[in-house]
C-alpha cells in the first residue's frame, strides 16, 4: 500500500465552471515553504483569533460601531459611534468629542514643530473634518471659510491633503496646521475631467486617484499651490474611496475594472486571478474597505465588501484566501491597527476593539470555521479506486477555552465537480498531546474526478500540510 499525494494545500480560484475548478480556502493562511527539508512543500496556517481587548459602552449600555482607529505616534484612537476615544496603555478610554455621521472616518495627522511637540489629528467624515491636538488634548470643528470639507486624508510634507466632499478637487491644509486653508490652493487631475474618488502617499509622492485615471504629484517650493503635477498618468481609475492602502513602501487599490492591483513604480500590476475578479462583480465597491496586517512573515492586504465577503492577498505567498467570522459571510473587523506592538481590530457590529492574537484560537466566544477545497484529483478520465485518505495536519495543540469545543477534523468529497456533496466524515485531531494521531478516512470508493472539502473549527491550531490517498488500482 502505497501513499500518493493530492492538491490539497492551496488558495482560492473557484470558477462558474465548477468541474474546471472549485478551489477555496477560509480561515487558513497559505503558506509556502522557504527552504528544502520540510515536510510538504507549503502549508496552510491557522490564522490568529480575536481576544476581545475592550468593549467602548455609551451612557445606557449601548455600544455602537467601530468607525475607524487610529495610531497616532504611540497614541491609540478610535471613532465608535459618533464619539473620537483615546484609549490608555491601560485599555481605559476616555471621549475627546463628537463626530457626527455612521459611515467610516479617515484619520491623517501633522506634527506641530520643532519647538512645539504634538500633533494634530485630523478625522473626516464624508462632510466635515475634526482636529484632536494631542499637546492641548483639545477638540474642533474645523471652520476655516477656505475649508469645503473633506472625504479622504493624508499627510505629506507637512501638509495634510484631503478631497472635498463633491469630489471636484483636493486641497492642502497651511503647513503644520490643519486648521487653516487657503481657496487658491485647490488642485486636481490635469489629465481628465473624471471625479476623484481616492488619495494615497507613498515614495514622497502624492497619488489622486480619480474614476477613470490616476495621476502623480510632487510637492514643490511655492506660496501658493504647493502640489504640482509630475506629468504622469495611469489609464486606469479606482473602484472605491476606501480600496486603497499602504504596504511595502507601496500602494494596493481595487481598480475601475473591478481589478485589484499593486503599483509596481508607476505601473499597475494585476494581483488578482478571474475567479476574484467574477467574485466582486456586481457589488457595491463604494462600500468596500482595505486595511493591512503584518505578522509572523505574513504582510495581508484585505478588502471587505459589506455585501459579500472578506478576500485576502498574502504578498510573501502570492496567494488568495478568504476570511469570515461566525454567522457572516465576511470578516468582522473594519478597521485594523498596530499599536503598542500589537494588532487591533475595531468591530463593524459593536464598539469592541479585538486583540488579534495567535495564541487565541477564537473569535470572542465564537469558534471561527477553517476550510479548504482542493483542487480536482483525476487520472484523464480513468477511475481511480480510493481507499482511503489521510491529513497531514498538527494534532495535539493546546485548546483555547470554549463553550462548545469541537476538536474534530471533517471531510467530504464531491465527484460532480461540486454540484453535490458527500456527507461529511469526521475524524479526531487528538487531546492534548497527542501528537501522533492521523487523521485517515477509509471506504472513499470510486471517481473519474474529485473534489474534497476539509473542515475544521477546533479551538486550537490546526495546521494542515497536506493530503495522500491511497489509490487501490485504475480501470477505464
Amino acid at each position: 500500500m502505497r501513499y500518493t499525494p493530492i492538491p490539497l494545500v492551496g488558495g482560492f480560484y473557484a470558477d462558474e465552471t465548477k468541474p474546471w475548478s472549485v478551489q477555496d480556502c477560509l480561515n487558513w493562511l497559505p503558506t509556502q515553504a522557504e527552504t528544502d527539508g520540510t515536510r510538504t512543500p507549503s502549508i496552510l496556517k491557522t490564522p490568529p483569533g480575536l481576544r476581545q481587548a475592550l468593549k467602548i459602552t455609551e451612557e445606557g449600555g449601548n455600544s455602537p460601531p467601530v468607525r475607524g482607529t487610529y495610531n497616532c505616534e504611540g497614541k491609540f484612537f478610535a471613532v465608535v459611534g459618533t464619539t473620537l476615544y483615546q484609549i490608555n496603555n491601560d485599555l481605559t478610554y476616555v471621549s475627546r468629542g463628537t463626530i457626527p455621521g455612521v459611515g467610516r472616518v479617515q484619520f491623517a495627522h501633522n506634527q506641530l514643530g520643532l519647538t512645539v511637540p504634538g500633533n494634530q489629528i485630523v478625522i473626516v467624515n464624508g462632510s466635515s473634518g475634526y482636529v484632536f491636538d494631542t499637546t492641548t488634548n483639545s477638540f474642533v470643528q474645523i471652520t476655516d471659510t477656505g475649508y469645503p470639507g473633506g472625504i479622504n486624508a493624508v499627510f505629506i510634507n507637512g501638509y495634510i491633503v484631503q478631497i472635498e466632499p463633491g469630489r471636484r478637487f483636493a486641497f492642502p491644509s497651511a503647513p503644520a496646521n490643519a486648521l487653516d486653508y487657503n481657496t487658491l490652493d485647490q488642485f486636481t487631475s490635469e489629465v481628465a475631467p473624471d471625479l476623484l474618488v481616492s488619495l494615497a502617499v507613498t515614495n514622497n509622492e502624492l497619488i489622486l486617484f480619480s474614476e477613470t485615471t490616476t495621476e502623480f504629484f510632487q510637492t514643490v517650493q511655492a506660496t501658493s499651490q504647493p502640489f504640482r503635477s509630475k506629468q504622469i498618468t495611469l489609464t486606469r481609475g479606482c473602484g472605491g474611496r476606501f480600496t486603497v492602502a499602504n504596504m511595502d513602501n507601496t500602494v494596493y487599490f481595487l481598480g475601475n475594472d473591478g481589478i485589484f492591483y499593486v503599483l509596481a513604480g508607476y505601473s499597475p500590476q494585476r494581483i488578482s486571478t478571474r475567479p476574484i475578479e467574477e467574485s466582486i462583480r456586481g457589488l457595491n465597491w463604494d462600500q468596500s474597505y482595505a486595511f493591512v496586517w503584518e505578522s509572523a512573515g505574513h504582510k495581508v492586504c484585505y478588502w471587505t465588501f459589506p455585501d459579500g465577503t472578506t478576500w485576502g492577498w498574502d504578498v510573501s505567498a502570492k496567494i488568495w484566501h478568504r476570511r469570515k467570522s461566525y454567522g457572516l459571510n465576511r470578516w468582522r473587523p473594519n478597521s485594523m491597527t498596530f499599536w503598542n506592538g500589537k494588532w487591533y481590530a475595531g468591530d463593524f457590529q459593536s464598539g469592541i476593539i479585538w486583540e488579534v492574537d495567535w495564541d487565541y484560537m477564537l473569535e470572542g466566544d465564537q469558534e471561527f470555521e477553517s476550510e479548504r477545497t482542493t483542487g480536482i484529483l483525476a487520472d484523464n478520465q480513468n477511475t481511480l479506486l480510493v481507499n482511503r485518505l489521510e491529513l497531514l495536519m498538527q494534532v495535539g495543540q493546546i485548546e483555547t477555552p470554549s463553550p462548545t469545543p469541537d476538536n474534530y477534523v471533517r471531510v467530504q468529497y464531491s465527484d460532480d465537480g461540486g454540484n453535490n456533496w458527500s456527507n461529511w466524515d469526521q475524524e479526531s485531531i487528538g487531546a492534548v498531546g497527542q501528537y501522533e494521531v492521523r487523521p485517515v478516512f477509509t471506504r472513499q470508493g470510486r471517481t473519474r474526478h474529485r473534489v474534497y472539502r476539509v473542515r475544521c473549527s477546533s479551538p486550537r491550531k490546526r495546521d494542515l500540510m497536506g493530503g495522500v490517498i491511497v489509490v487501490q488500482g485504475t480501470v477505464g
